[in-house]
């Protein structure tokens, strides 16, 4: 009962900033919806195929990669939505940006720790270049998977750094001093030793990548409607601010936008065509931040505009961001199209109640905190951009 009531508590605060923010007059009525969800029925049919093959090649492409890299090493990684992780060519070395952790660890295997260090200090200088055209370019996981089902996988469009640019010149003389100094941790494997060093982010390093993002989120949110904060906090809740974040569901970019349905919905939008954006696409911030923001406005000004309460429709809008608006609404109703009933259903339930019955939904997929996280982040952020720190 303690965590409902701190959270209800940061909830208030955004009674007369964040949610109000969000009345407009545009809304969409009953058969609006209707029609709204019929065109995106048949988009994710036409498309659905694609994802389908995807799905089925996935894993058999991920055991290929993983058996080759347990050739060397005694466990495969693979990047997650929080972390970026790139193995040399000859799977002798890695790198590891833990985003979530806020930690850098590179790995080699190698006779001796001299060497090591000295292979430390290389990776460190390729991390400061890398970027995502790069590193996109060098997925080849990616790249196979694509291959399998026909596709041809086109560049990322962006040369932004994947983390370098949250480093000062002093940041980066401490990280290479480190290299040379810091004790190393090392396993022995086969015939050679694995040596592993792990740095740690600059001070506030993801609030850093944030304000890298600021003008992006900043042209985003007036364009849509949806205060930057909300936008800060889903970014930093989804990826930490990974820019080449990838899960497999699969979900891409630092809003990790899901193709076939954040994705669909929010080109659909902005482009005013049909289409599922493709990861290249999505790999791209510019692009990610508005399919992402485009679809806060829709959810706001389209399928939850009825609900009163400006508390619990942000509730749901937050919880719809990772279930889907129908993920939040058949539980209240089979026909869930029948979106007017659900909202009364909504309306009829007192806010605590709906915020309770959201983490229900969201404990479904391991994700009860998820509700809780990006309210606390977005009133940090409203914080931070009241006092000019973004």
């Amino acid at each position: 009962m303690k965590s409902l009531i701190t959270v209800l508590s940061v909830v208030l605060l955004f009674e007369t900033g964040l949610c109000n923010s969000f009345v407009q007059n545009r809304k969409y009525n009953a058969l609006e919806y209707l029609e709204i969800q019929r065109k995106f029925a048949e988009i994710k049919k036409r498309y659905e195929i694609d994802f389908q093959a995807y799905y089925k090649v996935q894993e058999s492409i991920f055991n290929k990669y993983s058996n080759s890299i347990k050739k060397y090493w005694p466990q495969s990684e693979f990047s997650t939505k929080s972390k970026w992780i790139e193995y040399s060519e000859d799977y002798r070395s890695k790198k590891i940006v833990d985003f979530e952790n806020k930690k850098i660890v590179f790995e080699v295997i190698s006779s001796d720790s001299a060497t090591a260090r000295s292979e430390f200090d290389k990776l460190f200088l390729e991390l400061l270049d890398d970027n995502l055209k790069g590193a996109y370019l060098k997925d080849h996981l990616e790249e196979e998977i694509l291959k399998a089902i026909g596709k041809v996988k086109l560049e990322v469009q962006s040369n932004d750094k994947i983390v370098s640019d949250i480093f000062s010149l002093n940041d980066i003389e401490k990280i290479q001093a480190d290299i040379k100094t810091k004790e190393l941790e090392f396993k022995d494997h086969d015939s050679n030793k694995i040596y592993t060093i792990v740095l740690d982010f600059p001070k506030n390093g993801l609030y850093k990548k944030a304000k890298k993002y600021a003008d992006m989120i900043n042209k985003n949110a007036q364009r849509f409607s949806i205060k930057p904060e909300l936008i800060y906090a889903i970014i930093h809740t989804e990826s930490y601010y990974n820019p080449i974040g990838r899960s497999n569901k699969p979900s891409y970019g630092l809003m990790q936008i899901i193709p076939q349905r954040i994705g669909t919905q929010g080109y659909n939008y902005i482009y005013k065509k049909q289409g599922i954006p493709i990861p290249s696409y999505l790999y791209k911030p510019q692009n990610n931040i508005s399919i992402g923001s485009a679809y806060l406005h829709i959810l706001f000004y389209g399928y939850l505009s009825r609900v009163k309460s400006e508390n619990s429709r942000l509730f749901c809008v937050i919880a719809s961001y990772v279930l889907g608006i129908e993920g939040i609404m058949k539980p209240l109703n089979e026909n869930y199209y029948d979106i007017e009933k659900s909202i009364q259903t909504i309306n009829s339930m007192h806010e605590d109640e709906v915020y309770r019955y959201l983490v229900r939904l969201l404990g479904t997929i391991q994700k009860e905190n998820y509700l809780k996280l990006v309210m606390q982040r977005a009133e940090t952020y409203a914080n931070m951009i009241e006092k000019g720190e973004l």
